[in-house]
């Protein structure tokens, strides 16, 4: 950007300073061989992404992979995190998952495989 772009920007959005809402997404921890994860359940990533595409003026779409890129349930399950099935089903109707425990039965917890790295 030049510095009159930055300049545009900050000038054409300075009113919106006077409107910041805060918000964050809330996950479940994981203990893995290698090492600690956060994992959002598919409702509560469902939810942010309604809140950004909204405040973005953007039509409401499905949120993206459970995990990045394509990743067999396979692969999941031996790394010790919940599948997008299970993710689904520990994810309630309205995306609120405060009530649910990280350590939910049928729910792979951590205990699987891996090599640490440094």
């Amino acid at each position: 950007m030049t510095f009159g772009d930055v300049m545009k920007v900050g000038t054409k959005y300075i009113s919106a300073a006077n409107n910041i809402e805060s918000d964050h997404i809330q996950g479940n921890g994981y203990n893995l061989s290698s090492g600690s994860t956060e994992v959002v359940y598919r409702g509560e990533q469902q939810r942010a992404t309604d809140v950004l595409r909204k405040s973005l003026d953007l039509n409401p779409k499905q949120t993206g992979n459970l995990y990045s890129g394509d990743v067999s349930d396979e692969t999941i399950i031996a790394n010790g995190v919940p599948t997008l099935a299970q993710s689904e089903a520990l994810s309630n109707k309205d995306g609120d998952t405060a009530d649910i425990a990280p350590q939910t039965d049928g729910v792979a917890t951590g205990s699987a495989g891996g090599t640490a790295s440094n």
